[in-house]
């Protein structure tokens, strides 16, 4: 028979003796004679994060599967259109060497998509499109033949107004597997309480929307990503995305939703260095990691060198997620953050000021 052992610093310490005082007293040694206090930290954005944490915060509703947990996430890579066969081309060796998830960007409006779809199998590998508008979407779908329609992976990064519900009502029984919506934060240079909020905020607004075009919120939850860049303060960027997922899983709550959450995590532009491109491999690494432990189920890579992309940057850019994925393991836990004291309390302090934002608002 087992006995409970108890946190180490409950009022009961007959299973570790050891204190907070001691605790500082040692800290200081390995210091070096400097206050155990030169530990306390503070992010970019003013978030303080302490060297230990004693509690628990309160109770926090959380969504711990943000999608069907697979047991990994897409790695998703950008592939630029210039030309759709050069960008097909790209696309496959992409695909050939790992990831399993594309996001075509530049010139989508211009392109002819069957030529740039040819032998990619998209019901297996998700394709998103950047700078989707309602006839960019309409060419999209002509180009799928009839019986592959329903299980194309399409995600569509439209934002929910009048027109792109038209589109998803016309489109949503054909193309079941397709995302229609999104709700993009856009502002990577503000807090994370304010990245959070405005994430949120899109999100409600693309329920509001729905409900306006006569669409339960269920179904534009259900066809609703939501994208956030994170960058190398990992500790605050897992709590960041934790916050999200906490503050969704709030609204679905209050909305009567069922529906799974997604969020697409990418490295952030605003944390690369153009004159020292290889530390950015680091930033890189380290902004996958707190997107795998935040609980994003797609996440995109950017490339090291800025404005670069040739062959070396973009194997360095997939590869980057794959050992983090499959060598490290990153994969295999969901929700690894979940019940550390240090954790929770980031988790809480930044869903609060969002929520607080998102109230503001009016919503």
């Amino acid at each position: 028979m087992s006995t409970q052992v108890k946190s180490t610093f409950a009022p009961d310490t007959a299973h570790n003796s050891v204190g907070v005082e001691e605790w500082k007293v040692e800290a200081t040694k390995a210091l070096k004679g400097k206050e155990w206090e030169t530990l306390e930290k503070q992010s970019s954005d003013g978030v303080a994060v302490h060297p230990l944490y004693f509690d628990c915060p309160e109770a926090f509703t959380l969504a711990t599967k943000p999608q069907d947990f697979k047991g990994t996430w897409d790695i998703r890579q950008i592939v630029n259109i210039v030309d759709a066969k050069a960008a097909n081309k790209t696309a496959l060796v992409d695909l050939e060497n790992g990831v399993n998830s594309i996001e075509f960007t530049g010139k989508v409006g211009e392109c002819d998509f069957k030529p740039l779809l040819e032998n990619i199998h998209y019901d297996l590998a998700s394709i998103a499109i950047d700078g989707c508008d309602i006839e960019t979407a309409k060419s999209l779908f002509a180009a799928i033949p009839d019986a592959k329609q329903k299980d194309a992976l399409l995600v569509l990064n439209l934002k929910a107004d009048a027109a792109s519900i038209a589109l998803f009502k016309e489109f949503k029984d054909k193309f079941a597997k397709t995302t229609f919506f999104v709700a993009d934060a856009k502002c990577e240079n503000k807090t994370r309480a304010e990245q959070v909020a405005a994430a949120i905020i899109e999100g409600i607004k693309a329920l509001k929307a729905g409900e306006e075009n006569g669409l339960a919120p269920q179904e534009i939850a259900k066809s609703l990503l939501f994208k956030v860049a994170v960058n190398q303060e990992n500790v605050v960027e897992i709590a960041k995305l934790r916050a999200l997922r906490n503050l969704w899983a709030k609204v679905c709550a209050k909305a009567g939703i069922d529906a799974p959450m997604s969020v697409h995590a990418y490295s952030s532009k605003a944390m690369m260095t153009e004159t020292d491109p290889y530390s950015n491999v680091l930033r890189n690494s380290v902004a996958v990691f707190a997107a795998a432990i935040g609980g994003a189920n797609i996440i995109t890579t950017l490339s090291h060198e800025i404005g670069k992309e040739d062959d070396f940057s973009r194997r360095l850019a997939r590869n980057t997620q794959i050992v983090l994925a499959n060598e490290s393991n990153l994969a295999r836990v969901n929700d690894p953050a979940g019940g550390a004291y240090g954790f929770e309390t980031l988790t809480g302090e930044i869903a609060k000021s969002a929520w607080q934002l998102v109230q503001e608002a009016g919503l």
